[in-house]
């Protein structure tokens, strides 16, 4: 059983080409505080990660054969530390009202 990695190991091993160190940004957007990332419920983010994003300038890759759902989680769990709080309350807020039916 391989060890769980951590989401700073897995975000500089598979984000930091494209969001940059601390994710302010680079090819992808930026995923801290000056990002709009926190806009968007965990279920969306995850999702982005698994199955890739479109973009009007570039696009996301798909890393759903790459990463497992604990990475994933782990991942995002690691981006909402570069946010404030204010920003993390208002994100965590929105996910759980977020709806998928």
């Amino acid at each position: 059983m391989q060890p769980t990695r951590s989401g700073v190991e897995i975000f500089a091993e598979t984000c930091v080409v494209c969001h940059g160190e601390q994710g302010s940004g680079g090819v992808g957007p930026a995923l801290d505080a000056s990002g709009h990332a926190w806009h968007h419920p965990d279920q969306q983010i995850s999702d982005w990660i698994a199955n890739g994003k479109l973009g009007l300038t570039t696009s996301m890759p798909a890393y759903g054969e790459e990463l497992t759902a604990e990475d994933i989680a782990l991942l995002i769990e690691y981006i909402k530390t570069l946010w404030t709080e204010e920003q993390r309350q208002f994100q965590a807020d929105i996910t759980s009202r977020y709806q998928t039916e």
